[in-house]
């Protein structure tokens, strides 16, 4: 084993407890005193690995999340685009399958963090986030609009306006759920997917 895996593991195991503790919380409300407690270390020992403290240790859970989240995305719309069937919508089948992979996993959060947490950033590290959200999460989504167009299974409308108004769907009627407006989650989220699927789809096209 080399002298750089241990320093590694260590750093991964932090990036997961301040993952968890960022995505419950809030940028704000986690100190390193938490994280370091939620690892089993001494606050100092985090400045071995994130020297700039707290903000520099957000940044770097939110790269490693988008990244890995947009590899994710990444294969399952490789997924959705080799098993389509002939007269499949590739939009309608790409979005839906997306919308349940989400569910899947952790809530993403992206417009509560730009809000909430973002404020709290230098400029650098909200420029920094922004792209790397937009970049990583959405380009997959962005590219599945293009690629539907490009059959003719949408109709002409900005792919960015399209992933934007998806995510922010998503995460809003996640959020209603939690707060106990409307019926089963998964059930809201089909319908909040069918709307846009049916107000984007092109007229004629297979679904």
């Amino acid at each position: 084993m080399s002298q750089q895996e241990p320093r590694e593991n260590s750093r991964n195991k932090i990036l997961d407890a301040a993952e968890t503790l960022f995505r419950e919380h809030g940028f704000h409300a986690v100190s390193l005193f938490d994280v370091a407690a939620a690892v089993g270390i001494r606050k100092p020992s985090l400045y071995h690995h994130f020297p700039k403290g707290k903000e520099e240790l957000f940044i770097a859970v939110q790269d490693r999340m988008f990244l890995r989240i947009g590899g994710d995305l990444d294969g399952l719309l490789g997924h959705v685009r080799d098993s389509l069937e002939p007269n499949a919508n590739l939009f309608e089948k790409g979005i839906h399958a997306t919308a349940h992979w989400l569910l899947a996993r952790p809530p993403l959060f992206l417009l509560s963090m730009m809000h909430h947490d973002m404020p709290g950033l230098s400029d650098e590290s909200r420029s920094h986030l922004i792209q790397s959200s937009y970049g990583v999460i959405m380009r997959p989504i962005v590219d599945l609009v293009r690629d539907a167009q490009i059959r003719g299974d949408v109709r002409e409308i900005e792919p960015h306006t399209v992933a934007g108004g998806f995510l922010s769907l998503i995460e809003g009627t996640i959020i209603a759920a939690q707060a106990g407006l409307g019926t089963e989650l998964t059930a809201m989220v089909e319908a909040t997917t069918d709307m846009l699927v049916h107000g984007t789809i092109q007229e004629g096209s297979g679904t």
